[in-house]
């Protein structure tokens, strides 16, 4: 039996903490689960080595690192959320916000780069640049926290929020809140990724819990409760997920966006204070 010792914080400053550390001498960390913006910092500092688990080819192929430097277990879903006794049908693309109608009832979150990132891949530098600044000028309303900006639309002090996690508009639904949503296409996926530490203090330990992580047993524990973006397929769906299967998504690369981390984080902010 394994004796799982489980650490929770915010996947930057976890990051920070593993690093410094690892540079201290300080090796307690067996496998390490963050956002994937964490991956190239974590790299380049030693902190983590590549481990291909026999699990890993049942993933889909941008749910991986095919050298085994980080796989994902599940993906966290961009959504609209909006109050549905404020407005009947949220809208389903992102720049229908530009319209004067929607002018100060809405927000996005300062802090929500990998959904900037994904736009500018999307849409072209130029063309989400517009989509910000325009944003900025019909009032939007800038926020921190997902779970925060859901709740606020929930108890209808705005009318939407944008870059929401599904998983979030989820447990609103769960509990019976006002509101709708919807997710624009292609379907924004930002994956969450597992990977193993380069001097991990249990490695045996390390690699029966890195391989259970992957198989269908334990991420359809998660996917059947939650409405997050299967890494394989052929697992239980919640109805919201299920609903988005076939459509058109884009899952952001892991290594380019957190190579690039440093410039969305500025060209982001600056738009923001335009």
């Amino acid at each position: 039996m394994i004796q799982v010792e489980y650490m929770r914080q915010s996947g930057r400053v976890l990051a920070e903490r593993i690093v410094r550390e690892h540079r201290a001498g300080k090796y307690d960390i067996d496998i390490v689960g963050t956002s994937a913006v964490t991956f190239a910092g974590m790299k380049d500092a030693g902190v983590i080595a590549p481990y291909v688990s026999p699990e890993a080819a049942q993933l889909r192929q941008n749910m991986r690192d095919p050298a085994g430097w980080w796989v994902a277990y599940f993906g966290n879903i961009q959504a609209i959320i909006c109050n549905k006794n404020r407005v009947k049908n949220a809208p389903n693309d992102w720049k229908d916000f530009l319209d004067h109608k929607w002018k100060g009832e809405f927000s996005i979150d300062d802090t929500r780069y990998e959904w900037f990132y994904a736009l500018q891949k999307i849409y072209g530098d130029q063309e989400v640049n517009r989509l910000i600044t325009g944003f900025r000028q019909n009032g939007v309303n800038l926020r921190r926290g997902g779970t925060l900006r859901a709740q606020l639309v929930g108890a209808g002090e705005e009318s939407c929020g944008l870059g929401v996690y599904l998983n979030n508009v989820r447990d609103l639904l769960e509990q019976s809140a006002p509101v709708n949503y919807s997710v624009p296409e292609p379907v924004l996926v930002v994956p969450v990724i597992n990977m193993m530490a380069k001097l991990p203090p249990h490695p045996y330990g390390a690699i029966l819990l890195y391989d259970f992580i992957l198989t269908p047993e334990a991420t359809g524990q998660y996917t059947r409760a939650n409405a997050m973006a299967p890494a394989r397929d052929g697992l239980p769906l919640v109805k919201e997920v299920a609903e988005l299967q076939g459509k058109r998504t884009y899952v952001v690369d892991v290594e380019a966006s957190s190579r690039d981390y440093e410039k969305t984080v500025k060209d982001y902010s600056a738009l923001l204070k335009k």
